[in-house]
């Protein structure tokens, strides 16, 4: 009797064991295919080279040469490491207080928090092509109007003005920005326990000192969690250029994302794949060890508990 139950729940456990196997199967193959394949190809194509008869032969080093060249020359690429750079700082320095106060606006439940969210969350409703070609109708119909009257002009459109493009993609991506923040950070700050925001009331601590001195400190796993993403994403994100521009986007306006991704999609077709992936790799050398660091000093210098 004992033998016959047992070849029961072996049985059982065997087809739990399938079922969850022909479940995950799918998801792993498209991993594998998707990301394990696509980045060992792009490992591969940086040791690469294509003559005019796409005949493929062992580059060694000489793409990565090509692409230091570039960079120490002032070339484009350069000038996209730099912006990538600057939109990441100053969506830092500004984006940042601003996700936390509103985050912080919505958790509390303020007057029109429901409205103010949803404006905000806009973007993440409708596409991103519908928005950014919203955004671009928008700036030039309206904003570059309003602008005339002040006596601000523009030589062609303001997305091609050097002294102003630069600063309308930022405003873009920081605004767009806000939607990931406010479902990250008001969801952690919901989970703060209300005994410890009911016992930080009684003792007269004001809105202020709550998000400095409890939220932020209670909810900085996710603020490191966002924080670590954002600067591995530094070399790897385009923004809203191909949206706004196509292939045309102004150089001054470029990051590395639009570089590399221009790179391959509009340049000189499979020749150009090993030197845009060799570009790529150095730039994931830059990003990997700034990523660790960063996470290693926000988790040594981040608040500690009390044993």
């Amino acid at each position: 009797m004992k033998d016959k139950n047992t070849n029961v729940v072996l049985k059982q456990k065997s087809k739990e064991k399938l079922f969850i196997f022909l479940v995950l199967l799918y998801p792993m193959i498209q991993f594998l295919i998707m990301y394990v394949g696509v980045n060992a190809n792009s490992i591969l194509l940086a040791f690469k080279k294509y003559d005019i008869d796409y005949n493929v032969s062992f580059a060694g080093l000489n793409n990565f040469i090509y692409a230091f060249k570039l960079m120490f020359k002032g070339e484009v690429i350069l000038i996209s490491a730099k912006n990538s750079v600057v939109i990441f700082v100053t969506t830092l320095i500004i984006g940042f207080p601003l996700n936390m106060l509103f985050s912080f606006y919505i958790y509390k439940k303020k007057f029109a928090s429901s409205a103010v969210r949803f404006i905000i969350l806009l973007p993440s409703i409708v596409s991103n092509m519908v928005m950014g070609l919203m955004f671009v109708k928008f700036t030039e119909e309206v904003v570059t109007k309003v602008l005339n009257g002040f006596g601000v002009y523009f030589q062609s459109s303001i997305f091609y003005d050097e002294r102003y493009n630069l600063g309308i993609i930022i405003f873009y991506i920081m605004w767009t920005g806000f939607t990931s923040s406010l479902i990250m950070y008001p969801n952690a700050m919901s989970a703060i326990s209300g005994e410890i925001v009911e016992s930080a009331e009684l003792d007269g601590v004001s809105e202020l000192q709550e998000l400095w001195y409890i939220v932020m400190p209670l909810i900085y796993p996710t603020i490191t969690t966002y924080m670590v993403t954002g600067v591995a994403a530094i070399f790897s994100s385009q923004g809203p250029l191909f949206i706004i521009y196509n292939y045309s986007a102004p150089g001054n306006v470029y990051n590395t994302g639009y570089y590399l991704f221009k790179k391959v999609m509009a340049g000189d077709g499979l020749r150009d794949y090993p030197n845009a992936a060799a570009a790529g790799l150095i730039f994931t050398f830059i990003s990997a060890p700034l990523t660790l660091g960063v996470r290693t000093i926000m988790e040594k210098f981040g608040p500690q508990s009390e044993e």
